[in-house]
């Protein structure tokens, strides 16, 4: 993982959970790590969402138990058809 859509998600995920950079880590568990519950997940994908223009299935974002998951899916996302 690298570049700038992992950048902005690890941003993203440190201002929504209030995680410092240093404890970020890409297989970070996001409920046993991160303590995400399901209102931090409902709102990391509208912060996803709004950041990359994307829309995220609930049914995907459902299925996210690291923070590689989630750079994962959105650099999918982006990937034009």
């Amino acid at each position: 993982m690298g570049g700038y859509i992992k950048e902005q998600v690890i941003n993203i995920l440190i201002d929504q959970l209030s995680i410092p950079l240093n404890e970020m880590k890409d297989d970070g568990n996001l409920v046993k790590d991160y303590f995400m519950d399901k209102f931090d997940l409902a709102e990391l994908t509208t912060a996803l969402e709004t950041e990359f223009n994307i829309i995220i299935d609930d049914n995907n974002a459902g299925t996210w138990m690291y923070v590689k998951d989630v750079v994962d899916y959105v650099e999918e996302a982006l990937k034009p058809e």
